[in-house]
Protein backbone atom coordinates (compact mmCIF):
# COMPACT_ATOMS: atom_id res chain seq x y z
CA UNK A 1 0.00 0.00 0.00
CA UNK A 2 3.39 2.19 0.64
CA UNK A 3 4.08 2.18 -2.68
CA UNK A 4 0.51 3.09 -3.92
CA UNK A 5 0.16 5.99 -1.75
CA UNK A 6 0.47 9.72 -3.88
CA UNK A 7 3.22 10.51 -1.20
CA UNK A 8 5.62 7.89 -2.47
CA UNK A 9 4.43 8.84 -6.23
CA UNK A 10 8.34 10.49 -7.25
CA UNK A 11 9.91 7.60 -6.15
CA UNK A 12 12.18 6.17 -8.84
CA UNK A 13 14.06 3.16 -7.78
CA UNK A 14 12.27 0.15 -5.77
CA UNK A 15 14.80 -2.15 -3.81
CA UNK A 16 12.62 -4.70 -2.88
CA UNK A 17 14.13 -7.45 -0.04
CA UNK A 18 12.62 -11.25 -0.92
CA UNK A 19 13.67 -14.38 1.01
CA UNK A 20 13.84 -17.95 -1.28
CA UNK A 21 10.16 -18.91 -0.06
CA UNK A 22 8.91 -15.44 -1.44
CA UNK A 23 10.67 -16.03 -4.53
CA UNK A 24 9.24 -19.80 -4.81
CA UNK A 25 5.73 -17.95 -4.41
CA UNK A 26 6.69 -15.50 -6.77
CA UNK A 27 5.49 -13.04 -4.19
CA UNK A 28 7.52 -10.18 -5.31
CA UNK A 29 6.43 -10.84 -9.18
CA UNK A 30 2.89 -10.42 -7.73
CA UNK A 31 3.68 -7.20 -5.81
CA UNK A 32 4.92 -5.71 -9.01
CA UNK A 33 2.28 -7.05 -11.45
CA UNK A 34 -0.51 -5.19 -8.56
CA UNK A 35 1.94 -1.98 -8.53
CA UNK A 36 2.11 -1.86 -11.84
CA UNK A 37 5.98 -1.01 -11.65
CA UNK A 38 8.84 -0.90 -14.54
CA UNK A 39 10.55 -3.86 -14.29
CA UNK A 40 13.41 -0.96 -14.76
CA UNK A 41 12.42 0.54 -11.23
CA UNK A 42 12.69 -2.65 -9.59
CA UNK A 43 15.83 -4.33 -7.91
CA UNK A 44 15.06 -7.65 -5.51
CA UNK A 45 17.31 -8.65 -3.01
CA UNK A 46 16.92 -11.57 -1.96
CA UNK A 47 18.44 -12.96 1.63
CA UNK A 48 17.93 -15.33 4.52
CA UNK A 49 15.19 -14.22 6.46
CA UNK A 50 16.89 -14.95 9.63
CA UNK A 51 20.03 -13.92 9.31
CA UNK A 52 20.76 -10.25 10.47
CA UNK A 53 24.37 -10.41 8.90
CA UNK A 54 23.96 -12.13 5.50
CA UNK A 55 20.96 -8.94 4.83
CA UNK A 56 23.61 -6.90 6.32
CA UNK A 57 26.26 -7.54 3.44
CA UNK A 58 23.42 -7.12 0.72
CA UNK A 59 22.49 -4.03 1.56
CA UNK A 60 25.63 -2.69 2.26
CA UNK A 61 26.13 -4.00 -1.63
CA UNK A 62 23.23 -3.13 -3.21
CA UNK A 63 22.28 0.23 -1.34
CA UNK A 64 25.06 2.41 -0.82
CA UNK A 65 24.72 5.56 0.95
CA UNK A 66 26.13 7.04 -1.63
CA UNK A 67 23.39 6.77 -3.89
CA UNK A 68 20.76 9.05 -2.48
CA UNK A 69 18.14 9.30 -0.60
CA UNK A 70 16.42 6.01 0.79
CA UNK A 71 12.92 6.01 2.14
CA UNK A 72 12.47 2.55 3.85
CA UNK A 73 9.38 0.80 4.34
CA UNK A 74 9.62 -1.56 7.34
CA UNK A 75 6.20 -3.41 7.08
CA UNK A 76 6.69 -6.34 5.43
CA UNK A 77 9.33 -9.01 6.12
CA UNK A 78 10.21 -11.10 9.15
CA UNK A 79 10.73 -9.22 12.35
CA UNK A 80 14.54 -10.05 11.48
CA UNK A 81 14.28 -8.46 8.58
CA UNK A 82 12.53 -5.45 9.37
CA UNK A 83 15.47 -4.87 12.41
CA UNK A 84 18.31 -5.49 10.24
CA UNK A 85 17.21 -2.85 7.65
CA UNK A 86 15.78 -0.43 9.85
CA UNK A 87 19.42 -0.65 11.96
CA UNK A 88 21.08 -0.64 8.48
CA UNK A 89 19.55 2.40 6.87
CA UNK A 90 20.19 4.41 10.59
CA UNK A 91 23.67 5.34 9.70
CA UNK A 92 24.33 8.48 10.02
CA UNK A 93 25.61 8.47 6.34
CA UNK A 94 22.28 7.69 5.00
CA UNK A 95 19.52 10.20 4.07
CA UNK A 96 16.77 8.07 5.32
CA UNK A 97 13.11 8.30 6.39
CA UNK A 98 11.41 4.82 7.62
CA UNK A 99 7.99 4.00 7.76
CA UNK A 100 5.12 1.55 8.85
CA UNK A 101 2.06 0.35 8.27
CA UNK A 102 0.12 -0.85 11.07
CA UNK A 103 -2.50 -3.31 10.12
CA UNK A 104 -6.19 -2.43 9.81
CA UNK A 105 -5.39 1.73 10.55
CA UNK A 106 -5.07 3.80 7.68
CA UNK A 107 -2.46 5.72 8.39
CA UNK A 108 1.64 5.83 7.29
CA UNK A 109 3.73 6.13 10.14
CA UNK A 110 6.99 7.67 9.99
CA UNK A 111 9.44 6.65 12.80
CA UNK A 112 12.92 7.55 11.52
CA UNK A 113 14.24 10.16 12.17
CA UNK A 114 12.72 10.44 15.61
CA UNK A 115 12.49 14.20 15.35
CA UNK A 116 10.46 13.98 12.56
CA UNK A 117 8.28 11.21 13.35
CA UNK A 118 4.18 11.52 12.69
CA UNK A 119 1.10 9.95 11.79
CA UNK A 120 0.07 10.28 8.04
CA UNK A 121 -2.83 9.64 6.76
CA UNK A 122 -2.72 7.16 4.03
CA UNK A 123 -4.65 7.95 1.16
CA UNK A 124 -4.53 5.22 -1.23
CA UNK A 125 -7.68 2.52 -1.52
CA UNK A 126 -7.21 -0.49 -3.26
CA UNK A 127 -9.51 -1.29 -5.49
CA UNK A 128 -10.37 -5.53 -5.71
CA UNK A 129 -8.50 -5.71 -9.39
CA UNK A 130 -4.97 -4.87 -7.44
CA UNK A 131 -5.90 -6.42 -4.58
CA UNK A 132 -6.65 -9.93 -5.94
CA UNK A 133 -3.94 -9.12 -7.98
CA UNK A 134 -1.39 -8.72 -5.09
CA UNK A 135 -2.20 -12.24 -3.93
CA UNK A 136 -1.88 -14.09 -7.55
CA UNK A 137 -5.53 -13.89 -8.29
CA UNK A 138 -6.58 -12.95 -11.90
CA UNK A 139 -10.08 -12.79 -13.36
CA UNK A 140 -10.15 -15.19 -16.20
CA UNK A 141 -12.61 -13.56 -19.11
CA UNK A 142 -15.49 -14.48 -20.70
CA UNK A 143 -17.12 -13.01 -23.95
CA UNK A 144 -20.44 -13.63 -22.13
CA UNK A 145 -21.04 -11.97 -18.82
CA UNK A 146 -24.73 -12.75 -18.01
CA UNK A 147 -26.93 -15.15 -19.08
CA UNK A 148 -30.32 -13.04 -20.91
CA UNK A 149 -33.58 -14.24 -19.70
CA UNK A 150 -36.34 -12.45 -21.41
CA UNK A 151 -39.24 -13.83 -19.50
CA UNK A 152 -37.40 -12.95 -16.02
CA UNK A 153 -36.57 -9.48 -17.34
CA UNK A 154 -40.01 -8.62 -18.51
CA UNK A 155 -41.24 -9.81 -15.13
CA UNK A 156 -38.11 -7.71 -12.98
CA UNK A 157 -39.46 -4.37 -15.35
CA UNK A 158 -43.17 -5.21 -14.55
CA UNK A 159 -42.52 -5.84 -10.69
CA UNK A 160 -40.44 -2.29 -10.31
CA UNK A 161 -43.07 -0.33 -12.11
CA UNK A 162 -45.70 -1.51 -10.16
CA UNK A 163 -43.53 -1.75 -6.62
CA UNK A 164 -44.27 -5.73 -6.03
CA UNK A 165 -41.96 -7.65 -4.15
CA UNK A 166 -39.90 -9.26 -7.04
CA UNK A 167 -39.16 -13.01 -7.85
CA UNK A 168 -40.90 -14.90 -5.21
CA UNK A 169 -42.17 -17.11 -7.61
CA UNK A 170 -39.35 -17.94 -9.54
CA UNK A 171 -36.84 -20.37 -8.44
CA UNK A 172 -33.71 -19.90 -11.20
CA UNK A 173 -31.43 -17.30 -11.16
CA UNK A 174 -32.10 -14.58 -13.60
CA UNK A 175 -28.64 -14.17 -14.28
CA UNK A 176 -24.94 -15.53 -13.23
CA UNK A 177 -21.27 -14.09 -13.07
CA UNK A 178 -19.34 -15.68 -15.88
CA UNK A 179 -15.58 -14.15 -14.92
CA UNK A 180 -13.90 -17.25 -13.17
CA UNK A 181 -11.15 -16.62 -10.33
CA UNK A 182 -8.00 -18.71 -10.58
CA UNK A 183 -4.86 -19.00 -8.39
CA UNK A 184 -2.00 -17.86 -10.73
Amino acid sequence: MLMLDPAFRDVEQYVLISTPEMNVQRQVQRLITAAQLNATQVQTITVVAHDPQAIYRYLAEYCPAHRGKYLVNLTGGTKVMSLTVGNYFSQAEFQTQMFYVSLGENAIRRIYPLAQSEKLPLRYRFDLHTYLTGYGIQEQPREQLYQVNPAVEQKLLHDTLHKVRPLKQINEPSWWFAGHLYHH
